[in-house]
């Protein structure tokens, strides 16, 4: 319809004058028709009207999935799966790589994927992935069919990437080694041991005349590992915590 301002489409509720001098719906609504625009997820609405998702409603003037649907982005909503009851796996199978769990009678998510909601469940880091955007919300990517961190980010455990210069985030001491040698969980983050010292977010090295294992870094410059123990290398001497070359101390 001709307008040339808002008030000429006030007949079309959430609808605006555009810059064409035509009625045109606003922001974060959907044209259902030439007489209606239907908000999206999270957006005002009067009682009763239609919401532009299939199985949303309006629920005090905000439009919101329905009591058996979960959001998935402002403009679907999809049916809870995960969590409900069932008796075979094709009750499940909405839900990709989710399965009916014999022990709990549930629709679950099977190995090596986690439930980020009733409605989806994302694989974990190095699980099976057909595409990236099963792997997105993880700051991952799929490659090789395999979950991986994007470029410059590092695993956070099993569940997500971070950068490379944040702590690891943890709940107990082995979320830690299995990433991190000689590391332990201090306030939910990795932290080196206290008898190591940190060189980087992923590496905790041992201290002069501690043990170590082969090629493992020692902590202190010029040291080596050497008969599983952290020693100045050849032509170096220890003193006052550092390794010296040898011909300073002719």
């Amino acid at each position: 319809m001709f307008c040339t301002r808002d008030e000429n489409c006030d007949g079309i509720l959430h609808s605006k004058c555009s810059k064409n001098s035509l009625c045109i719906c606003r922001s974060n609504n959907i044209e259902i028709n030439s007489t209606i625009c239907a908000p999206l997820l999270g957006e005002y609405c009067v009682n009763n009207e239609k919401c532009a998702p299939d199985n949303s409603i309006c629920i005090h003037n905000e439009c919101r999935c329905e009591a058996d649907y979960s959001s998935v982005s402002n403009d679907q909503c999809k049916l809870k799966i995960l969590g409900k009851p069932c008796s075979d796996d094709s009750e499940c199978e909405t839900v990709k790589y989710a399965k009916c769990s014999a022990y709990y009678s549930a629709c679950i998510c099977t190995g090596y994927t986690i439930a980020l909601n009733s409605t989806f469940c994302a694989p974990l880091l190095e699980g099976f992935c057909e595409n990236n955007d099963e792997c997105i919300r993880m700051n991952a990517t799929c490659v090789d069919n395999k979950c991986k961190c994007k470029p410059n980010l590092v695993p956070d455990s099993n569940t997500g990437c971070r950068k490379a210069d944040s702590p690891l985030s943890c709940l107990r001491d082995t979320d830690c080694t299995k990433f991190i040698n000689h590391s332990l969980c201090h306030r939910n983050k990795c932290r080196c041991d206290m008898r190591y010292v940190t060189l980087n977010e992923t590496v905790c090295a041992p201290m002069y005349n501690h043990s170590c294992q082969e090629l493992e870094p020692c902590a202190i410059r010029n040291s080596l590992c050497i008969d599983n123990k952290c020693q100045c290398k050849h032509g170096y001497v220890y003193h006052e915590f550092k390794c010296y070359p040898s011909k300073l101390f002719l």
